[in-house]
């Protein structure tokens, strides 16, 4: 069993314009309606500012991801709590 059940889509390809420009990376994730305000947190800030937003989560006893916000046990305890 996944212990972050998410019903996201995920496609990863590269893509040309025309023969003359470069290749591009093309990355595009579709995600269910509940867990949006979490994959736009994730996705539109930077590395540093997500590590800090993880890290005050953790800090508070809760795991954030681009899927959702839960009460975790961070201290190789038991699983990752229950979904909020």
């Amino acid at each position: 069993e996944d212990e972050r059940p998410s019903n996201s889509v995920t496609y990863f390809g590269v893509c040309q314009l025309d023969k003359t420009t470069l290749h591009r990376r093309l990355d595009l994730k579709v995600y269910p309606l509940r867990e949006w305000p979490f994959a736009l947190l994730s996705f539109t800030g930077s590395g540093h500012f997500n590590r800090s937003m993880r890290l005050y989560a953790r800090r508070a006893g809760f795991s954030l991801s681009d899927h959702d916000i839960r009460p975790a046990a961070h201290a190789r305890g038991p699983g990752r709590g229950a979904r909020v």
